[in-house]
């Protein structure tokens, strides 16, 4: 059953295709009369892909990857027998450790190129816009449509252009030719990458690159620009007049390093400004700065002092040997053998 729901029954793309299968499935395994069974299929529509297929979820993981995915992450980090103040310690360290690895990752796409498996353009394109963990799976898409997918027929239907493309599986796909051509597999739909068959029918409309429309934002390597990075803590201000001023500020930075960005000169010295700017601008909000200690301080209640002295036990043996401790089986030998007349 649970093998055969997997291999077909899950993997239908449409309610009727499913209802269908399902029906199959029931009949096969004789389940019609079961009540879970009958109560899972009335609520189809909230489990079953073929249903939301057309719904944009790309970045959404499943409630058990998700949950899979936190508790490895933790792991590493906290266990049950902590105490509170002991976890939320650890619990700081795990985010700080996570935002770095985020940080490196950034770093890591912006600053290096991956390794192009095709001479098309669209690869290209992919690997200078989206980050590296994105790029794979649509170097994947292009690859694919470059080995493994052919224009099975073109047909026009109400003046729309409608290609035909197989690749080797069940099903052949119907591509929508129009300024953004859709395709019958809804990949970009859900996942927000564009498939083989869409990449096929423009490279086959002789467009060397993808419209900009296929590339989210939310996949490209410069995405926290567009989300106004340097206006993160403002966003958690009630203030309007100090949203306006930062607002103000980084537009004024953005307009200067894009002035100075064709000439190296002009970057120097902008940076050596932005340098001179550094130093009086601590004096001017160190005051109101909390160091990392005096929030944990804050939190526990009392002073953290930053040297501790530990004192021996009174209670030891300074002389001779002591005795060791023995384990459980060797007491339940002792207690068995003076029990033996």
């Amino acid at each position: 059953m649970h093998v055969a729901y997997h291999g077909k029954v899950s993997r239908e793309e449409t309610g009727e295709e499913f209802e269908s299968d399902w029906n199959s499935l029931m009949s096969e395994y004789g389940l019609d009369g079961n009540e879970w069974i009958q109560n899972r299929y009335r609520i189809r529509e909230e489990w079953i892909p073929a249903y939301y297929m057309d719904v944009p979820l790309a970045g959404v993981l499943r409630t058990t990857s998700r949950s899979k995915s936190a508790n490895g992450f933790f792991s590493h980090f906290i266990h049950r027998k902590l105490s509170f103040v002991e976890f939320w310690l650890r619990f700081q360290t795990a985010l700080e450790w996570q935002r770095q690895e985020e940080l490196k990752a950034d770093n890591k796409s912006i600053h290096s190129a991956p390794q192009l498996k095709t001479s098309w353009p669209m690869g290209k394109q992919g690997s200078v816009l989206y980050t590296h963990e994105v790029f794979l799976p649509f170097q994947k898409e292009v690859v694919a449509a470059r080995d493994h997918c052919w224009v099975q027929n073109i047909a026009l239907s109400d003046e729309m252009k409608i290609v035909t493309i197989g690749d080797g599986r069940k099903k052949d796909r119907d591509i929508h030719v129009s300024m953004m051509p859709t395709c019958s597999c809804k990949l970009f739909l859900s996942r927000g990458i564009p498939c083989r068959h869409i990449i096929l029918v423009l490279r086959g409309e002789k467009q060397v690159e993808l419209p900009v429309d296929y590339f989210l934002q939310r996949w490209e390597k410069r995405c926290k620009r567009y989300w106004n990075t340097l206006g993160d803590k403002i966003l958690e201000s009630n203030d309007p007049a100090m949203r306006k001023k930062i607002a103000n500020v980084r537009n004024k930075f953005e307009d200067l390093i894009r002035k100075a960005n064709n000439s190296e000169e002009g970057m120097d010295f902008l940076l050596l400004g932005i340098s001179n700017l550094e130093a009086p601008l601590d004096q001017m909000t160190s005051p109101n700065k909390q160091s990392k200690q005096d929030g944990y301080e804050a939190f526990i209640g009392c002073h953290i002092p930053n040297e501790m002295t530990v004192h021996p036990p009174t209670d030891i043996c300074s002389k001779g040997r002591s005795k060791r401790i023995k384990k459980s089986k060797e007491v339940n030998a002792c207690k068995k053998k003076r029990k033996v007349p």
